[in-house]
């Protein structure tokens, strides 16, 4: 009885290594539109894992004199609530910034007029796990949000009803209609748009959704995308060159190109997400022309 089960038990052994040296080989297979007509290459490659970036054009540059001299810190906003990326309709004189609750569950629409005191506006979306959430303004004044439906937060094996919610309001935002999208689940969202089209540079999860796969789920598969976002769901349109752990972008469009920064695993294999958070990961730039991006959203129904 004895010597089944010890052949049983290093059986399991060696299909445990065997699945852990696959998933340490397997090459990547992230898949990036040659109509993108992309450039990316290494902007911080130290060793560590680097993550959660962001950037933004700043007075004709994007650098810093020192990176060393900054007014001290101070609270700002209602207690509880993180902060996403701020925006404004009319050249900073009116901020509005999305804001979820730090222990999940619900987010909502802020205003401010001086980035310090900011008031409420409306609940943008209630349940779900409801986390990361950003916006960005449609032509005519609507507001289009994203956010991160975890359904239930925290679990290594993610959830079959995880999603996205898309939501939209029209002045003064205070009612908002929303849809589901289970496409991906948008984390470390950065929204932007060229002309009337919002896009995103987000997390992707490709691949089939299955037990060990559901969205949100740390044996996936993931990589840093690139989406159309419509009031009614999202289209994907290119990955970007990523794997394991990655995502959280910055945008910045200039002189008919957009910049993106974003933090990934090695881009030669093809971790899953447990394994990316576990190991080095490098910040990487990457630049596509505008007019790509749009002649590759026209072609993408």
């Amino acid at each position: 009885m004895l010597r089944p089960l010890a052949i049983l038990l290093a059986a399991s052994r060696c299909g445990l290594v065997a699945l852990l040296l696959q998933a340490w080989l397997r090459p990547n297979r992230a898949v990036v539109d040659a109509r993108l007509a992309l450039e990316h290459w290494d902007a911080v490659a130290d060793g560590m894992h680097n993550s959660n970036t962001d950037m933004i054009w700043w007075r004709d540059a994007a650098t810093s004199d020192d990176a060393v001299t900054w007014t001290p810190f101070e609270p700002v906003g209602p207690e509880g609530w993180l902060f996403w990326r701020p925006k404004s309709p009319d050249g900073g004189a009116t901020w509005y910034v999305p804001a979820y609750w730090r222990d999940h569950g619900e987010s909502i629409l802020l205003r401010s007029r001086d980035g310090r005191g900011w008031e409420r506006v409306s609940a943008i979306h209630r349940g779900d796990g409801n986390d990361e959430t950003a916006l960005e303004f449609l032509p005519g004044g609507r507001l289009l949000a994203t956010a991160r439906l975890e359904v239930t937060p925290d679990t290594v094996l993610g959830h079959c009803d995880a999603g996205t919610a898309i939501a939209v309001a029209d002045p003064p935002y205070t009612t908002w209609r929303t849809a589901r999208s289970q496409v991906t689940r948008l984390d470390g969202p950065a929204l932007f748009r060229v002309g009337d089209t919002v896009f995103a540079v987000a997390r992707h999860q490709p691949g089939a959704r299955g037990w060990w796969t559901r969205l949100g789920g740390v044996l996936s598969r993931k990589r840093t995308a690139l989406y159309r976002v419509e009031p009614g769901r999202l289209v994907h349109l290119s990955d970007l060159p990523s794997a394991g752990d990655t995502s959280y972008a910055g945008v910045v469009v200039r002189n008919g190109f957009v910049h993106v920064d974003y933090y990934t695993s090695r881009i030669d294999r093809d971790y899953p997400w447990l394994l990316g958070m576990l190991l080095r990961s490098d910040i990487r730039m990457a630049r596509f022309p505008v007019d790509s991006l749009l002649a590759l959203s026209r072609a993408t129904p």
